[in-house]
């Protein structure tokens, strides 16, 4: 069965036969349930609406951001790894210890 919403209010599956699958689902949704987009429209998450690919902010921001959050992700995994490499050669604090079962 059909899961995505069009504002929480109906599917974006309007139903038919097999012959009428090109012309069942809302705009921008394709295939046998409408969960594939059309070519020119996307979606960010699974179970959501596709959005026109031109609402999308431009490439470089999208680069920009998967960069950010990379080079984030990597600092808190030095930051971490080398707070385990010091209380490792000072046992004075239980935060190695904390840290080695979080990870």
């Amino acid at each position: 069965a059909c899961q995505i919403m069009v504002n929480d209010s109906h599917s974006v599956c309007q139903g038919g036969t097999y012959e009428e699958s090109e012309d069942s689902c809302e705009d921008g949704a394709a295939g046998l349930v409408c969960g594939a987009c059309d070519e020119g429209w996307t979606r960010d998450e699974p179970i959501t609406l596709c959005i026109d690919c031109e609402e999308m902010p431009p490439r470089w921001i999208m680069i920009l951001g998967i960069n950010f959050e990379l080079i984030q992700k990597a600092g808190l995994g030095l930051f971490l790894a080398q707070r385990a490499m010091n209380a490792a050669l000072h046992q004075k604090k239980i935060d190695a210890v904390i840290l080695r079962v979080w990870m």
